[in-house]
């Protein structure tokens, strides 16, 4: 038997929080037990075949994800020519509005700046690994939960990666954000999400500036395209040089999400902080030091020297810096052609979210839930629901061999 239809009259609006690419977003209520989450409401009249099926994305992207640097996905339901996406609701707003809050006078301590950074990092890993592109990333649109941690948010332009279009061709996105490739009109990829981590990683550092700044849009590209912005002042060393590796200029050279997690200022904060990283980061860190010691070890033999161990890491810290960013490039060229074909699900079924009382239901005001529940998903054209109603939460499927795999 089909789980109930929600409908509009399931919930009490209660306030506007926000706009995303495609509509705007509202703190609801559920009736049946007054639990809060996130109503986004788009409006689907006058848009084109191409841009309902951009809503209906939206939709596909956050359901996939069953992850803490995600937003969740709970439901979705049309009426009244409006599609209605039930999320997971972050009681801590925008970090943008946290910045602005704190003023540029009072940037966040430096734990915290690392925490949100890495955050961020992880978040847009995993839509990397899973052939997805933000290409929105901004303040705006990472959202904080009760306990400040950091969620990617707003999917709405969102693009899978496919076989015949493996880099998006369309430049989108906020303007500061832009990374110079966009500017340019080349084509859209991970990396320029990864230079838009980088903007955001500056305005934490600096209190809520961003790098690049000017008093109409056509000097701001020019800025960008140059690439010279003010160096961050008070900041953190080791976290000034990922931020100043996010905005490499030559997206080339620029590290991906899988070169920046291999970093090991990035590891190592990561373990202060007690932030769990990927096994792929892991294997990187025991594997690339080899290579590098035995190239300072050469040096030192042509030298006529024996080299000490200090003096051998010493040495081959910039070889490891430089390789990962390389091997992370042979990683993506080699799997390239290993993509996700996108699908577009019919949103004429849905279920609920979990029922009152349930034990995956969660609970508290701002709308927590447990890690591993997941509702069914959008029903697909066969008429296959991806889990059937009531049943037991299963992890989102992961490619196999996606592009851009972690090295």
């Amino acid at each position: 038997m089909a789980a109930p239809r929600s409908t509009l009259s399931d919930y009490t609006l209660l306030a506007r929080i926000g706009s995303g690419s495609f509509g705007t977003v509202w703190r609801a209520l559920r009736k049946a037990d007054g639990q809060a989450y996130a109503l986004k409401e788009v409006d689907l009249a006058g848009m084109s075949k191409q841009e309902q099926e951009a809503c209906i994305r939206e939709t596909q992207m956050l359901h996939r994800f069953d992850s803490d640097r995600v937003v969740r996905y709970w439901d979705a339901f049309l009426e009244h020519g409006k599609l209605f996406i039930v999320m997971e609701l972050a009681g801590g707003g925008s970090l943008h509005d946290y910045l602005r809050a704190r003023g540029a006078a009072a940037p966040p301590p430096e734990p915290v700046a690392w925490r949100l950074f890495l955050q961020m990092l992880l978040g847009l890993r995993e839509l990397h690994a899973a052939n997805v592109l933000h290409r929105d990333l901004k303040t705006p649109n990472v959202l904080l939960d009760a306990e400040g941690n950091a969620k990617l948010g707003d999917l709405g332009v969102a693009r899978v990666w496919t076989a015949t279009a493996a880099l998006s061709a369309t430049a989108v996105g906020t303007p500061y954000y832009l990374s110079p490739e966009l500017c340019e009109d080349a084509p859209c990829s991970e990396k320029s999400d990864v230079w838009a981590l980088g903007v955001c990683a500056y305005e934490i550092c600096s209190g809520g500036r961003h790098p690049f700044e000017a008093d109409n849009p056509g000097a701001l590209v020019l800025k960008i395209i140059k690439g010279r912005y003010p160096p961050l002042q008070g900041c953190a060393a080791d976290l000034a040089a990922v931020v100043d590796a996010c905005l490499t200029q030559d997206p080339r050279r620029r590290p991906d999400t899988a070169a920046l997690l291999a970093m090991r200022a990035v590891r190592e904060r990561a373990a202060a902080l007690g932030i769990a990283l990927p096994a792929s980061a892991a294997a990187a860190q025991a594997a690339a030091p080899a290579p590098a010691a035995a190239a300072a070890a050469a040096a030192a033999a042509a030298a006529g020297s024996e080299p000490s161990s200090s003096a051998a890491t010493e040495a081959a810290a910039p070889a490891v810096a430089a390789a990962a960013p390389r091997a992370a490039g042979a990683a993506a060229a080699a799997t390239q052609q290993a993509v996700l074909q996108p699908k577009i699900v019919s949103p004429q079924l849905s279920p609920r979210p979990p029922p009152p009382g349930s034990p995956r239901a969660g609970g508290g005001g701002d709308g927590a839930v447990s890690p591993r529940h997941r509702v069914a998903a959008l029903r697909t054209p066969s008429g296959r629901s991806r889990a059937a109603p009531g049943a037991a939460a299963q992890p989102p499927s992961v490619p196999s061999a996606p592009p851009f795999a972690a090295v």
